[in-house]
């Protein structure tokens, strides 16, 4: 089971244990154990349901980046497919926005305060897999998305935004529990993608190999 807090910080519960979801100086993720548990308390989730990206959308998306390489260097050729090229840009070094409408302005919130730094979106909660847990840390450097199924699902059910800036690292935690393990997508924007495995038996995340 996953959890979450206000400011974004994204927890691995399991035997009423609870880890913090990090990333350390080497861009690995790990878990940090909490020790004081007496002042945690998980609280009842009300969420809405946002329209996501449905599967076609996905497609369709990947049919249009595919047709880049066939468009020659010629610039009054580009012009025609400028757009195009933003969104494979955008796509690029953003792949997970391919699961969810960035124009979502409709979301769960515990506040009204315009400076808010963190928005949170709860799409639907498969199984009780997430829960909101009243605990303070401080606001995370990146930006989470929560799918539940394997790497070829593309079943969004949770995801934080950080406002107002732009953010180091964004994670897609993928639940399915096959074989122990969770798939753990780290995206270093601008930089490059890493997967991890995290092992629910062992509680150890190691690098794939790339």
């Amino acid at each position: 089971m996953f959890g979450y807090d206000n400011n974004g910080n994204i927890y691995f519960i399991k035997s009423n244990e609870f880890y913090r979801i990090d990333i350390n100086k080497n861009d690995h993720i790990e878990l940090i154990k909490l020790k004081n548990l007496s002042n945690i308390l998980s609280e009842k989730i009300e969420y809405k349901k946002i329209n996501k990206q449905n599967m076609l959308h996905i497609k369709s998306i990947e049919n249009a980046l595919c047709e880049l390489e066939d468009i020659t260097d010629d610039e009054d050729e580009k012009e025609k497919f400028s757009d195009i090229y933003e969104q494979s840009e955008d796509y690029k070094y953003n792949p997970e926005k391919r699961y969810f409408h960035s124009e979502d302005n409709n979301y769960n919130s515990d506040s009204d305060d315009i400076y808010e730094e963190r928005k949170i979106i709860l799409y639907e909660n498969i199984n009780d897999k997430i829960i909101k847990i009243n605990i303070n840390n401080d606001i995370p450097s990146f930006e989470t998305l929560i799918i539940n199924g394997n790497t070829k699902s593309n079943d969004l059910i949770f995801r934080t935004e950080i406002i107002n800036d732009q953010p180091l690292y964004r994670i897609t935690i993928f639940t399915d529990i096959s074989e122990n393990n969770a798939s753990i997508l780290l995206n270093i924007i601008g930089t490059r993608i890493i997967k991890f495995n995290l092992n629910y038996i062992s509680l150890k995340i190691t690098k794939e190999e790339e």
